[in-house]
C-alpha cells in the first residue's frame, strides 16, 4: 500500500513539473499556430489569462518558445447575457510581450467591479498571423 502511494506521489510531482512543458505529439513552431483559445479567471482582484495555440490542420497544441509574440487583452463589461454577449464599457486593457506558449497574462481588476460579469478578448500578432480569442468569466 504505501508503495503505490508513494508512485502515485512521484507520478503527480513529476506532472506538475512537466506540466506546460512540449510533449512529442506538440508542434513547436510558432508559424504553425492558426487558432488561440484563451481562458480566463478572476481570483482575489486579479484576472489570470492563459492561452493555448493549436494547429487546425493537425489538429495538434503548438507549444512555442523563445519567441517574441505581442499581445493585447482587453475586459469589457458583459450588458448582455453568458450566452447573448454584449460589451460594456472598458475595464482594463494590457499590452505585454509573450515569450513562450504557457506564459499567462494577469490583470488586477478593481473591487468596484465585484460581482459583475465581464468579458475578455485577446488579440496576438505572431508575426504569421493574427489570432484572436474571447472568453467570458464572472468577478466573484
Amino acid at each position: 500500500m504505501k508503495t503505490i502511494i508513494k508512485t502515485g506521489l512521484f507520478v503527480m510531482v513529476l506532472a506538475a513539473l512537466f506540466a506546460g512543458q512540449v510533449n512529442a505529439e506538440d508542434l513547436t513552431s510558432l508559424n504553425k499556430a492558426d487558432l488561440l483559445l484563451t481562458s480566463a479567471s478572476y481570483k482575489d482582484g486579479v484576472l489570470g489569462i492563459s492561452f493555448f495555440y493549436r494547429n487546425r490542420d493537425e489538429d495538434r497544441r503548438v507549444y512555442w518558445e523563445n519567441e517574441r509574440v505581442k499581445c493585447i487583452c482587453e475586459v469589457y463589461e458583459n450588458k448582455g447575457s453568458y450566452s447573448d454577449v454584449k460589451k460594456g464599457r472598458t475595464i482594463s486593457r494590457l499590452e505585454k510581450t509573450m515569450n513562450r506558449a504557457d506564459q499567462r497574462m494577469f490583470i488586477d481588476i478593481h473591487e468596484s467591479f465585484l460581482g459583475m460579469d465581464i468579458v475578455v478578448e485577446c488579440n496576438v500578432n505572431t508575426r504569421y498571423e493574427h489570432l484572436f480569442s474571447s472568453d467570458k468569466t464572472s468577478v466573484r
